[in-house]
């Protein structure tokens, strides 16, 4: 059963037909993994087979070839010192101390030496060296005993010739001493044992023959000599022939021959790898030319499989496509989506081009797509509009690139219809500027600033409007003697207003962009507006060294009529911008009535730096400006933006003509008026002064607020008036207190930590006689959006910061019903004039003081004037010091003109005085 099973299987699998395998597919596959390692074994190769360093081997060899030569040179001069004909031991000593740093060098081997055969060289070194540091040590015994050997045998002679040349030494022992002598000298030359033993008995004899009379020591020295002699001399030359007789030249010339055979070695194994390299290279090139001859039949078929694929893709693409023609479009070939959208049969349309077919809207299309594609050799996304057979107007989107079709360069087009989008886009767009003039981010901004700076504002000006208070109730000499002091104290309410001037223009953005800005028309004398801004920038323009100049044509009316105040901002604006970005030169302000349009025009140029194009554009937006405008680090960017708004509001449009380093010009026109139709403007009634409660009230008010500073101002200003007053750091101890002290009003900040003011106050209106207490809101915000919040959350009303004392004292007359009692303007000392509560001077007011300061010196009126051309208020004050007490009218005037910016006012009241400076 199992047999007949595995010959089933056996069957079933020899039957099963083989797939073919495909050598060449498989050759251009591992061809990109089998490079890498063939050249990286090339390499290896070709390292191994330039590895033999010729320069170091012959230096190497040439090492123990000096080796061998210091072997025989040290032998030969111990031969010569041993019989006496080397003067000194220096050749010896040298070549051993070169030798020895020979055999140092020599354990430096090549590196193309193996392993192996450094082992083997360096045993064979090791033995060298050790031979010869025996040979070493055996001269330098030799040198030793050579050396006192040499001195006896100086010494000797002489020794010998004092003893006999003395008349006391007896003749034999003179023959004795003679024949010891010419023994000796032969027993040098020669050692034998016949020397030997005839010395021994010339010795004894010389002993034996001593006298009384002889002196024995030099008869001593003389054999002491004798005898160093005859005993080093067989010394000297044992070590003179253990020096020679040791191998270090069989050692040398082995060691040489060892290090011959392992370079051979390694030429052998360099040619080995050599020719492994060149074999390896040249089936290196074979494969190459293999995988290019395979890679051509490759890609051929892949190619016409492309072309195969690209006919099928061409044909059914849901774009329509075509192929045309160079230079003259001439269509070859178009696919079915071109002849749907067209209109036009495949029939129709090959052997025609586009103007044949009249596929252009604009046959001017067709001359600038074909200079780009002969240009650069393709096109992409080029909106073209064009006509289908069935004449309706279509806008595409056209791409084309050269193509080389069976050798012939054409062009393959492609269009996409955009018709339908490009409605969707205006649609689009239309709804983006709908929802960018909301502005949410810019909203936010400006809420967070206005908070941040409202605050310090309200103390500032708070504060100052109490030390006011102070001033005026003291007495007329008191007041005096404080003037330098209420002096600062005004130039502090000045700067608080100016400030706040400065967030209003931002506000006065926002409101702009929201479209809540009004327009407040009035009829006023253009003549004098434009005087008092030549008289006030003409110092400033001086003082560059520029010239200021204002022509009025005379067609031009001296009453207009629009809003005065916005059309001042707007010539202010641009004078100051012509004045801090000119150098040289001047500055032109002309107005005239257009003769065509008859609209009042106005025009401010400059020869200034001019600005460049790239950043005309983005000059009239907000917070934005251009790069000499960021060098300057003035302004904040609103300026210009705030006037062509003006403008725009005023029935016009500012525009501008500029060319950068040749200077600027602003123009824009209005709508010219007849000013006499205009009725006047009624003026305000002046206020009075609060500085207490009337008699018989009394009132318990408590004040809300996290900081310090506000909540003692509050306190401060209301306990002056005789309110009984508590306060609170935050809502939580609000309810505490409100509990404690039963208040008829509570001034609430909205925004406290702990707990705010909206969860207080309601919190408040929850308890049972939570109505009877009158909230009043108090906030720095200046958007609208949180009085209604206010009001839903139980406060009667609301108040923002910074507020002034009249409108708190107004608010809690209106609620609780409190008299106050008032200071008369007349009974006001002149010293302590409030900046800020005093009204706008009436024309009358102005002529009684234009009658007055007729009678003022020329000098303090030509001061008056400098100041006020000069924006100067601390001099405007210092002059408003030297009027006398009678002429308090006029410095109640000067005043309120200062007080509320009108410096041009001022100017105009200097000038038309009969004696003006």
């Amino acid at each position: 059963m199992k047999i007949a099973f595995y010959q089933k299987i056996r069957t079933a699998i020899s039957n099963k037909p083989r797939q073919k395998r495909d050598y060449a597919q498989m050759f251009l596959a591992w061809s990109g993994y089998l490079l890498p390692v063939v050249l990286v074994v090339l390499a290896i190769l070709w390292i191994k087979s330039i590895a033999i360093d010729n320069d170091r081997h012959n230096q190497y060899l040439a090492h123990l070839r000096q080796i061998q030569t210091l072997d025989a040179r040290i032998d030969r001069n111990v031969l010569q010192a041993r019989d006496g004909l080397l003067k000194n031991y220096d050749p010896i000593v040298n070549d051993l101390a070169q030798l020895n740093q020979l055999q140092t060098t020599l354990r430096q081997m090549p590196s193309f030496l193996g392993e192996e055969s450094r082992q083997e060289i360096e045993r064979l070194l090791q033995i060298h060296i050790s031979v010869w540091l025996n040979k070493e040590d055996s001269i330098l015994k030799f040198q030793s005993q050579n050396a006192v050997l040499l001195n006896s045998l100086t010494y000797f002679p002489i020794a010998i010739s004092d003893v006999v040349a003395k008349d006391s030494t007896a003749p034999t022992l003179k023959d004795s001493l003679n024949n010891l002598l010419r023994d000796i000298l032969l027993f040098n030359i020669d050692t034998n044992n016949t020397s030997a033993a005839k010395i021994e008995r010339e010795i004894q004899q010389v002993l034996a023959n001593l006298t009384p009379t002889t002196e024995r020591k030099a008869i001593e020295m003389v054999l002491t000599h004798a005898r160093i002699i005859f005993n080093r001399r067989a010394l000297v030359n044992g070590s003179v022939e253990t020096a020679i007789e040791l191998p270090t030249a069989k050692s040398s010339e082995k060691l040489a021959l060892a290090y011959n055979l392992r370079y051979q070695q390694a030429i052998d194994t360099t040619n080995n790898y050599r020719l492994w390299f060149y074999l390896l290279s040249i089936a290196l090139l074979m494969g190459i030319a293999t995988w290019i001859v395979l890679k051509i039949r490759r890609d051929a078929a892949a190619l016409a499989a492309s072309e195969a694929k690209f006919l099928a893709a061409f044909r059914f693409a849901p774009y329509p496509l075509a192929i045309a023609t160079i230079p003259d479009f001439t269509l070859l070939e178009v696919n079915d989506s071109f002849c749907r959208e067209s209109g036009f049969t495949r029939a129709e349309a090959i052997g025609r081009n586009g103007l044949e077919l009249n596929l252009y809207q604009n046959p001017e299309d067709r001359v600038s797509i074909l200079q780009i594609l002969l240009k650069k050799g393709a096109i992409r996304h080029h909106e073209v509009e064009v006509c289908t057979n069935r004449k309706k107007v279509r806008t595409v989107l056209l791409s084309a690139e050269t193509i080389d079709l069976n050798g012939r360069d054409c062009f393959l087009i492609a269009s996409d219809d955009i018709t339908d989008r490009k409605r969707v886009e205006v649609a689009l767009r239309e709804a983006k500027q709908a929802a960018e003039t909301a502005n949410l981010a810019k909203s936010q901004f400006l809420a967070n600033m206005s908070h941040e700076l409202r605050t310090p504002l309200n103390i500032i000006l708070g504060f100052t409007q109490l030390l006011a208070r102070d001033s005026r109730h003291s007495s007329q000499a008191a007041s005096l003697l404080v003037a330098q002091r209420q002096e600062y104290l005004n130039t502090i309410a000045r700067s608080g207003e100016h400030l706040l001037d400065l967030i209003n223009d931002v506000l006065e953005m926002s409101k702009i962009e929201a479209g809540r800005t009004i327009l407040n028309a009035t009829s006023f004398d253009l003549d004098r507006q434009l005087q008092t801004l030549a008289d006030m920038w003409q110092p400033k323009a001086k003082a560059k060294g520029l010239q200021l100049t204002v022509l009025k044509q005379p067609e031009v009316p001296q009453s207009v009529f629009t809003d005065e105040r916005k059309l001042r901002q707007v010539l202010m604006n641009l004078i100051s911008n012509a004045i801090k970005f000119t150098a040289t030169g001047g500055i032109s302000l002309r107005v005239w009535v257009g003769q065509v349009s008859q609209r009042l025009c106005f025009e401010v140029e400059d020869t200034g730096v001019g600005i460049a194009t790239d950043e005309v554009a983005m000059l009239f937006n907000a917070f934005a400006q251009t790069e000499s405008g960021r060098q300057s680090q003035q302004g904040t960017g609103l300026g210009l933006a705030i006037s062509r708004e003006f403008v725009r509001l005023m029935g016009g449009d500012l525009t501008l003509i500029t060319q950068l380093g040749q200077g600027t010009t602003f123009r824009f026109d209005l709508p010219l008026v007849n000013a006499d139709t205009v009725e006047a403007v009624p003026l305000q009634p002046q206020q009075q002064h609060t500085i207490g409660l009337a008699e018989g009230q009394h009132y318990r008010l408590l004040v809300v607020e996290d900081n310090r500073e506000s909540r003692q101002l509050l306190v401060k200003m209301l306990e002056t008036l005789g309110f009984e007053v508590q306060q609170a750091e935050n809502g939580r101890e609000a309810i505490d207190r409100w509990k404690s002290f039963d208040p008829h009003l509570i001034w609430m900040d909205l925004r406290m930590p702990v707990m705010d003011g909206y969860e207080a106050t309601r919190q408040i209106r929850a308890q049972p006689q939570g109505d009877k207490t009158t909230i009043l809101a108090l906030t720095a915000s200046v958007f609208e959006d949180e009085r209604p919040q206010a009001i839903a959350a139980g406060c009667n009303d609301f108040i923002r910061k910074p507020f002034r004392e009249e409108e708190l004292f107004a608010k809690m007359a209106h609620y609780l019903g409190v008299h106050y009692r008032y200071e008369s303007f007349a009974e006001r000392p002149l010293w302590g004039i409030d900046p800020i509560s005093i009204p706008a001077a009436t024309p009358a007011d102005l002529t009684a003081a234009l009658l007055l300061i007729e009678q003022m010196p020329v000098e303090w009126r030509s001061q008056l004037y400098q100041a006020a051309t000069q924006v100067d208020a601390e001099q405007i004050l210092r002059s408003i010091d030297l009027i006398p007490p009678e002429y308090s009218p006029l410095a109640v005037a000067i005043a309120d003109l200062m007080n509320h910016y009108r410096f041009d006012r001022i100017v105009e009241l200097t000038r038309s005085s009969p004696n003006h400076p």
